[in-house]
C-alpha cells in the first residue's frame, strides 16, 4: 500500500515537473517572438 502510494506520488511529481517545464518553455518562445 505505502509503496504503491509513493510510486503514484513520484509519477505525479514527474508529470507536474514536465508540465511546469513545458509552460516555462512556452513562455520563453513567446518572449523570443515578441
Amino acid at each position: 500500500m505505502t509503496r504503491q502510494m509513493s510510486k503514484d506520488n513520484l509519477s505525479n511529481q514527474m508529470f507536474f515537473i514536465n508540465f511546469m517545464e513545458s509552460l516555462i518553455l512556452a513562455q520563453d518562445e513567446r518572449w523570443r517572438r515578441a
